[in-house]
């Protein structure tokens, strides 16, 4: 091996790992933090006066999990300035947060409008914006977070599917959920509960069916995951009795 590339494959690993230890130590980036108990949220930005109320928001709903722990301490970056947003992210475009469970369980959050409680969604807008809002996004990158300390990483990427993943989070994140009414949506076709729609809602209906139809408890989902398909298919039997049944 060359001396040339040995000298670049030294700076691309010394690239690879200042990277890492931004990820993990990100705080340095962001002037503004707002603490509200074991919630540390950071900014690029100076905080509007409703941070305390929305951090008490995502406090209430990250404690509905089982898998919250108040001795942990669950830290987000609001990247309000785009450039810092893609490089923490790693993402060009898309989602509205992102969770680094490797990097000491971090969540970074797209640029958002925190006094009105809403990311700045790319594209043409947010569906379901009306409950995805900020307090939304920023819940359920934790609540990926306390999963997956929980499962243990490894577990956590090889056999807990993509469904289940996300429609916990989904459940943690929002403040109610219509099981009957997005049920129907989902019997009728809906493009909201469609998998093309990139919702989790069905999702988190497939996880709600378990849970409350069914009688499992979480540990016993996070065990043994039914398969996507077979809930699916229960789904579209419970709803067609259900529409027999009413009036």
């Amino acid at each position: 091996m060359s001396k040339r590339l040995i000298y670049i494959s030294f700076l691309l690993a010394l690239l690879l790992l200042s990277y890492c230890a931004v990820l993990c130590f990100p705080s340095f980036l962001f002037e503004n933090v707002h603490k509200n108990e074991n919630i540390y949220i950071y900014s690029d930005e100076t905080f509007p006066d409703n941070i305390e109320l929305l951090s008490r928001r995502i406090l209430h709903r990250v404690r509905t999990s089982g898998y919250y722990d108040r001795s942990e301490i669950y830290r987000v970056y609001i990247s309000n300035d785009g450039f810092r947003w893609k490089f923490l992210s790693n993402r060009l475009s898309g989602s509205g947060g992102v969770n680094y469970t490797l990097f000491r369980g971090n969540s970074f959050i797209r640029p958002s409008n925190i006094g009105e409680n809403r990311i700045i969604a790319p594209g043409n807008g947010l569906a379901d914006a009306e409950v995805r809002d900020l307090v939304y996004f920023i819940s359920h990158e934790i609540a990926h977070g306390m999963m997956a300390k929980k499962q243990g990483v490894f577990y956590s990427f090889a056999s807990i599917p993509h469904w289940l993943t996300e429609g916990y989070a989904d459940h943690v994140a929002k403040a109610t959920f219509d099981f009957d009414k997005n049920l129907e949506q989902f019997i009728s076709n809906e493009w909201r509960l469609s998998a093309e729609s990139g919702l989790y809602v069905r999702y988190h209906l497939m996880l709600l069916y378990l849970l409350d139809y069914k009688g499992l408890s979480l540990e016993q989902i996070m065990a043994n995951p039914p398969n996507e398909k077979a809930i699916l298919s229960e789904l579209k039997i419970l709803g067609k009795n259900l529409a027999k049944q009413s009036p």
